[in-house]
């Protein structure tokens, strides 16, 4: 055993934080912005999209640098997991299973998280 965690471990470690902070961070500008103005019930829904997006390409971005091969792969495969996550989580704390906007939702998880991959690819290493 190797005192060093291999690649896989430290991608998934390092992608779930990334991915987290970026929402947390984009929640956060959100709920600042709506504290200061009226908005909308659609551009509350706007503004969680764009925290979802951030987050799955934070992620991709970071596991796909820590990779340095298969960009797309590890976007696609971050945004199966993230999918997943979404759906279990609506599951639990809405108690059902709402298609409104789930393929438009699945679209911007899947286009973002390929970005974040093919992007932390072809960047320079990162997370060392």
């Amino acid at each position: 055993m190797g005192r060093h965690m291999s690649d896989k471990k430290r991608a998934v470690i390092i992608s779930a934080g990334a991915a987290l902070g970026a929402v947390l961070l984009f929640i956060l500008l959100f709920s600042g912005v709506q504290l200061v103005l009226d908005v909308s019930d659609t551009a509350v829904k706007a503004m969680s999209g764009i925290a979802l997006c951030a987050g799955c390409f934070a992620g991709a971005f970071a596991a796909a640098n820590i990779r340095r091969k298969h960009g797309i792969a590890v976007g696609f495969l971050f945004g199966i997991v993230t999918l997943a996550a979404v759906f279990a989580l609506g599951m639990i704390f809405v108690k059902s299973f709402s298609a409104d906007g789930f393929f438009a939702k699945t679209v911007l998880i899947f286009c973002s998280a390929a970005a974040g991959g093919i992007i932390g690819v072809n960047t320079k290493p990162l997370f060392r």
